[in-house]
């Protein structure tokens, strides 16, 4: 049935072409970067995660004074960001405090979200980073500012790749409806870009190469190119 499918489409291409006297096709790859460095910026939630919902006594508590719950739940940011604070350096890693920088986010009481930044320079810190963070339920980390080695080199490499292939992919067209393939009269680019606020544990758009010792990003991206018939 699959092969039925394909051969109907490439007669349809087919007849379309021969009217129009070009071609035009889609391909997609996905783009891995090597990064020399990025940050991971983690942020201290004075309430738990539990499923989405706040299951922190000073929610519910109806006794309480909005000064007492404001209080509760400073003292319990303050309790956690030493403790985290404490943590990372017992591991040997240089916090920084989220203040300082320039991607600081803005927490869910439109206040300055508490926390701190680390940078990440080999994946054997960023395995060890989300070991130590995976136990705590209060934490959301969070990678930004990435520095990448020779960006415009693995991207123009990258984009060759792919208008050979979309070439390949037209000649087999071309051959179909009796024509010969020319030349490229259109490029166009369509990135699939992921947004990277991801959990640190669910996060798959940056990965760690472990065996080659290498840090990438993913880029999965599109392009459409048409071609003229001769």
């Amino acid at each position: 049935m699959k092969h039925i499918t394909s051969l109907i489409v490439l007669l349809c291409c087919t007849a379309a072409m021969a009217q129009t006297n070009f071609v035009q096709v889609m391909v997609n790859d996905t783009l891995w970067v090597k990064m020399k460095s990025f940050d991971y910026e983690i942020i201290v939630n004075p309430y738990d995660y539990d499923y989405g919902y706040a299951s922190d006594s000073v929610y519910t508590e109806e006794t309480q004074t909005e000064k007492q719950i404001v209080d509760a739940k400073l003292k319990k940011e303050g309790d956690r960001l030493k403790e985290l604070q404490k943590l990372l350096v017992k591991n040997k890693f240089a916090p920084q405090p989220l203040q300082n920088s320039p991607s600081a986010t803005v927490g869910v009481d439109y206040g300055q979200s508490q926390g701190f930044v680390v940078t990440i320079k080999t994946p054997a810190e960023g395995r060890r980073l989300q070991d130590v963070l995976k136990p705590l339920n209060y934490v959301v980390a969070t990678p930004k500012n990435y520095k990448y080695a020779d960006y415009s080199l693995q991207e123009e490499q990258f984009m060759k790749k792919l208008v050979a292939h979309s070439r390949k992919k037209a000649e087999v067209m071309a051959i179909a409806s009796g024509q010969k393939l020319g030349k490229v009269i259109e490029i166009i680019e369509n990135d699939i870009y992921e947004n990277l606020s991801y959990d640190i544990y669910l996060n798959e758009d940056s990965k760690f190469d472990d065996a080659n010792k290498k840090m990438m990003r993913v880029w999965p991206k599109t392009i459409s190119v048409k071609y003229t018939l001769e």
